[in-house]
């Protein structure tokens, strides 16, 4: 991981394109291309204990939120932060207040009104469900269990909320397991439909995802055969049927000999964010242009 402490960009003031985007919005004010960099170093990608990494960070639509995960899987611990734009600069990571019951793997509605969240349920710390909490007057809410047919399968991960307000999420064990997703019927998530996004008869799996806002494609982990690693990022895109595409790996820019995983998208739909492997110890975020996706269709 890169080493080193909180760097001095976060005392600095607001820096403002003509235009009025600004050019930390994204907490790190040197966006990638088609060539990945690592993520706000010595921010978030930070020197951290073996078996740490940090993952999927998430944006607020207005870009004044930001929340990312650590996790620790030598230790079995999974931690939420936040950061917050105030007075022209982005304050410093803290547990996010979501942490206190356990969450991560946060995902923000299109309005921001609404944080979407895994936590363990009520009575059962092997299970997890997802939560919700609402924004009022400026503060969010205490997070509930959501009501819905989705926290009826075992256990649940990875959810992730698109323009349409449309749920996707991950069903972790069992033999339903897999990706899901659930329109929102008058302002409830009342039926759940299974996504078929491997080829038939495939012994793989579907690992951590997360898709676009305009929900155009789904980019997700997985141990495909003759992939580039121990396990790469693929996309898939929607088909006129319903069906999806043949995943396509995201490529050598991206995928490496090790893991690569925990992707995520910007908002805006600009940026994907991924979390690599170094050497089975620990592992940063990195992140590139979307504009990568143009040559896989």
């Amino acid at each position: 991981m890169i080493s080193g402490g909180i760097v001095a960009f976060l005392a600095l003031p607001c820096l403002v394109h003509s235009f009025g985007q600004r050019r930390d919005q994204y907490v790190d004010a040197t966006p990638p291309k088609l060539e990945p960099r690592v993520f706000a170093p010595g921010i978030v990608s930070i020197s951290r204990e073996e078996g740490s990494y940090e993952e999927r960070p998430v944006f607020s639509p207005d870009f004044r939120e930001c929340y990312f995960d650590v996790n620790n899987y030598k230790a079995k611990t999974f931690t939420s932060f936040s950061m917050r734009y105030e007075h022209g600069r982005w304050t410093r990571p803290e547990p996010a207040f979501f942490a206190k019951c356990k969450g991560f793997q946060a995902s923000i509605a299109p309005k921001g009104d609404r944080l979407f969240f895994v936590a363990p349920k009520p009575g059962d710390e092997k299970s997890r469900g997802i939560w919700m909490s609402e924004h009022r007057r400026g503060v969010w809410t205490n997070p509930v269990l959501l009501d819905s047919p989705i926290n009826s399968l075992p256990s649940v991960g990875f959810p992730c909320i698109t323009s349409s307000n449309t749920l996707y999420f991950l069903s972790m064990i069992g033999p339903g397991k897999g990706a899901y997703r659930s329109r929102q019927e008058n302002n409830t998530y009342r039926s759940i439909e299974k996504l078929d996004l491997l080829p038939p008869g495939s012994e793989s799996i579907v690992g951590d995802f997360y898709v676009s806002p305009d929900e155009r494609y789904i980019v997700f982990y997985s141990n495909l055969p003759n992939g580039p690693g121990k396990g790469g990022l693929y996309v898939v895109f929607p088909k006129p049927d319903g069906s999806w595409t043949k995943p396509r790996s995201l490529g050598e820019a991206v995928n490496t000999r090790d893991y690569n995983f925990a992707p995520s998208i910007s908002p805006d739909g600009k940026y994907l964010f991924f979390s690599r492997d170094v050497a089975g110890r620990e592992g940063d975020i990195f992140w590139i242009s979307t504009e990568i996706f143009g040559g896989l269709r």
